[in-house]
């Protein structure tokens, strides 16, 4: 027996991974970005990376909170 129960229903692992491989794609994506010269719509591109993360972190990862989630809706 564990010393650590486990309160789940599911582990969503699907979900979880989606949310990492995804995450780590933004991370590559964002960087190349920034390594580019300067370009119209380049800032839409990086915020569009940005609010991609906050939504998988809200949906895949459930690592958000109703104040991120505000503050995020303010932001956009």
């Amino acid at each position: 027996m564990s010393k650590f129960p486990i309160e789940a229903e599911g582990f969503e692992l699907f979900a979880r991974a989606h949310h990492v491989f995804s995450e780590s794609l933004r991370v590559h994506q964002f960087k190349a970005i920034c390594h580019r010269p300067a370009y119209a719509g380049q800032l839409k591109d990086l915020g569009d990376l940005m609010n991609a993360s906050q939504k998988s972190c809200k949906e895949h990862f459930n690592c958000s909170c109703p104040e991120l989630d505000d503050l995020t809706g303010l932001c956009l």
